[in-house]
């Protein structure tokens, strides 16, 4: 009976623990700078919200995301946006962020060796987006150190807090 009730605890505090560090991540989330978003992102009658998020990125390249073949923005780790878009079937891709053609330090070179790749919005990871008016979804875009993205869509109910 002492096992059981040891177990239980103990299931209890790493319960709490994990939650509290989803919602410390969720937290620290930065908003991505206005200077890397490329299409409007404001709220419009007949839209539905896309949150972004990028808590679980370990990769040293910006994201480029494209959203049906258009570059929306760049997102580095530990940032999140939201773009409204019209209900329907949309296309987002994750992939190498669009670098130019010269770098223009030392620090560029370093970061170019591994992250500049032509035609960007050809590689990566694709993931289709179905949605309706009303619907919310939060999407967890994410690279690693081996420079392969994903993109993880979760669906919320209205009444759910989401992070801007």
């Amino acid at each position: 009976m002492k096992r059981k009730l040891y177990f239980l605890c103990l299931m209890a505090s790493l319960s709490s623990v994990a939650l509290a560090q989803t919602n410390s991540v969720q937290d620290e989330l930065k908003p991505v700078p206005e200077n890397r978003i490329f299409i409007p992102h404001s709220q419009e009658s007949g839209t539905f919200p896309l949150y972004l998020e990028t808590g679980e990125a370990t990769g040293e390249c910006g994201i480029g995301l494209w959203l049906d073949g258009q570059l929306t923005m760049v997102l580095y780790p530990r940032e999140r946006s939201v773009l409204y878009l019209s209900s329907g079937s949309h296309e987002l891709r994750a992939s190498f962020e669009p670098l130019p053609e010269n770098p223009q330090s030392e620090e560029e070179k370093k970061h170019f060796k591994y992250c500049k790749k032509n035609k960007p919005e050809t590689l990566g990871f694709v993931k289709t987006i179905e949605s309706k008016r009303g619907e919310r979804i939060v999407a967890k875009v994410r690279s690693n150190q081996g420079y392969l993205y994903r993109i993880k869509t979760e669906r919320k109910d209205n009444q759910e807090k989401l992070g801007n």
